[in-house]
């Protein structure tokens, strides 16, 4: 578009017709229970029918908590769902960093998810993905076996990572490929995201490990619903600049563009115009 992104307004955004449907809530933690509700039906549903759940899910901003009550307390059950998991902080030697770790994305989904449901409902430990930098044709063997992905929840970082999909220059993209079919891979974290994780446990850039393993743009892009969520106070341009803006390996969100069934649930602030200039 002529326009510039980060000047698209809240109109503009609810009249896209590239989202089948846009949510504005109050706050993040509006959009948590949103989310979590929105995902509790897709299970009850595919339950009914016979039929397996997959999900691809962010490590964090979501507390998947409020998912868990939601099962426990409607007798959800959870044998046939399964969930993969965006990412994992590996340490210098390219293994997944310890469960003490504070910052140990295994032990967040259990703390925050697999440790709070009923035993009768839980779902079976190879149900449960993290990508493996040992094995990066995990993820792909897991999403054939349970028949496809039916949703992905998708946050964007200030990097404009999704997943942990990091920019790069157009010639750094592996000859013979395009960014958009690159798979499960080891990556070197950006400045950016490093300083973003920093952000939000602790603040200790310092603390942050410089290399993860993702599930690739290949794998994202086979969920057969992208639901892009925007809930943090600086989500309001990078959201833009992810559907509104170039499609380029160098913001890799922007790619989310191309998926043919899109919704979206924002907060306020990141729906409405943001403020370029400080105040």
């Amino acid at each position: 578009m002529n326009q510039n992104c980060q000047e698209v307004t809240r109109e503009q955004i609810l009249a896209d017709k590239r989202f089948r449907h846009v949510t504005v809530v109050k706050d993040r933690k509006a959009l948590n229970e949103s989310i979590c509700r929105d995902l509790a039906d897709k299970i009850k549903a595919n339950n009914k029918s016979g039929k397996n759940t997959t999900a691809i899910l962010p490590v964090s901003p979501l507390d998947y908590a409020d998912l868990a009550k939601i099962c426990n307390d409607e007798n959800i059950d959870l044998s046939n769902f399964c969930v993969i998991n965006m990412d994992d902080m590996l340490d210098d030697t390219m293994k997944p960093i310890p469960s003490k770790h504070s910052l140990s994305f295994t032990a967040f989904m259990d703390r925050t998810f697999y440790n709070l449901i009923r035993k009768d409902l839980n779902m079976p430990l190879e149900n449960r993905i993290m990508p493996d930098p040992g094995d990066p044709g995990k993820v792909q063997r897991k999403i054939d076996e349970m028949g496809g992905v039916d949703v992905c929840y998708a946050g964007i970082g200030v990097s404009g990572h999704v997943a942990f999909n990091e920019p790069c220059e157009p010639d750094e993209v592996p000859k013979g490929m395009e960014f958009i079919d690159l798979p499960t891979r080891i990556i070197t974290l950006t400045e950016a995201s490093r300083a973003q994780l920093a952000l939000s446990s602790g603040g200790d850039l310092w603390s942050v490990q410089r290399y993860a393993v993702t599930i690739g743009m290949k794998e994202l892009m086979q969920a057969k619903e992208m639901h892009m969520m925007g809930l943090r106070s600086w989500h309001p341009g990078p959201f833009r600049r992810a559907m509104y803006g170039e499609v380029t390996p160098r913001f890799p969100a922007s790619y989310l563009q191309r998926h043919p069934n899109l919704n979206a649930t924002l907060i306020e602030h990141v729906i409405n115009t943001p403020n370029l200039l400080p105040e």
